[in-house]
């Protein structure tokens, strides 16, 4: 993939955002798509697909690093981001498996053993192309737009309120039990030990929750910034971590928090990234959340690790 390549690159791209827009009622992002595949092409090695002088496809990977937590702890891995592949031409399925063929050929000769790519979710053609090449879907992007109210009833007997920063301590045994509850089966998330609470260092974060009584129950956490271009645009706000105690599940915390949430989140939309893995989690967010990615993500065993 060379420079000379991002005009037909950044037409892939459009057209790929486009097509998820009118599935998932996205918002319109032209400059930050722009923008997110300049740093791509600045930034990323990647691989591109020709029919005769056409670009038919490229693929991308930010350069390859030794991970330390989370799902490739250990493991030297790179992460193709949204937007940073397309797939289109005369058979869309083959061009994404003759460019994976390609990528996975170079990185794995420089001790890469892990892969994600994340791609449109509706994007069914290249999706099905990287499960036959051996990937499986482990975490999504979602969306709302909050123009309406969320529907259904809500928890009885609860508070809710945002909390000021001299109360986040009161969310942090349900924080710590959320890392416990992702290092568990079957998400097997690992964090490393002492970071349980760096989501507290977290830019603009505003953190609510849900009290009974005089106890907290269940939070939510709110932030500025998202894992995808779409998520990182101004109209977005972006829930950073979610988790109620088994004790009030079913009660409708969940529900009322997220119903707070919207009311004051102070944007036109908002985004959650979840675990495919956690059905609880897959079960939640799809009731209320449309989701607009899907991250494909490989192991190859026995690579020599000398990155």
């Amino acid at each position: 993939m060379e420079k000379k390549d991002f005009s037909q690159a950044l037409a892939l791209a459009q057209a790929e955002y486009a097509a998820e827009r009118a599935a998932a009622a996205l918002p319109q992002a032209d400059e930050a798509l722009a923008q997110m595949l300049e740093h791509v092409f600045a930034a990323c090695p990647g691989w591109a697909a020709f029919e005769g002088e056409s670009l038919t496809g490229y693929l991308a990977f930010y350069p390859p690093r030794l991970w330390e937590d989370g799902w490739a702890a250990g493991e030297t891995a790179v992460f193709s981001p949204l937007g940073a592949s397309a797939f289109s031409g005369r058979d869309p399925a083959r061009t994404a498996g003759l460019l994976w063929q390609a990528a996975s050929a170079a990185l794995v000769a420089q001790g890469v053993s892990r892969f994600a790519i994340s791609r449109y979710a509706h994007e069914e053609t290249a999706g099905r192309a990287l499960v036959l090449s051996g990937f499986g879907i482990r975490c999504s992007d979602a969306l709302r737009a909050l123009d309406k109210p969320l529907e259904g009833p809500c928890g009885g007997g609860l508070t809710i309120a945002e909390l000021p920063r001299e109360r986040w301590s009161t969310v942090d045994g349900l924080s710590r039990e959320l890392v416990r509850h992702l290092a568990a089966a079957p998400t097997f998330l690992r964090t490393l030990p002492g970071d349980e609470d760096e989501w507290k260092q977290q830019e603009e974060l505003r953190v609510f929750a849900a009290l009974q009584a005089d106890r907290t129950v269940g939070y939510m956490a709110l932030r500025s910034e998202g894992e995808t271009f779409v998520s990182r645009m101004g109209c977005v706000g972006n829930l950073c971590g979610a988790y109620t105690e088994p004790a009030a599940r079913g009660s409708g915390a969940a529900q009322a928090l997220l119903a707070y949430v919207c009311q004051h989140a102070g944007t036109p939309y908002l985004g959650v990234d979840c675990e495919t893995l956690n059905p609880t989690a897959l079960h939640f967010w799809g009731k209320y959340f449309v989701p607009y990615t899907y991250t494909y993500a490989q192991s190859i065993p026995g690579v020599k690790k000398n990155v």
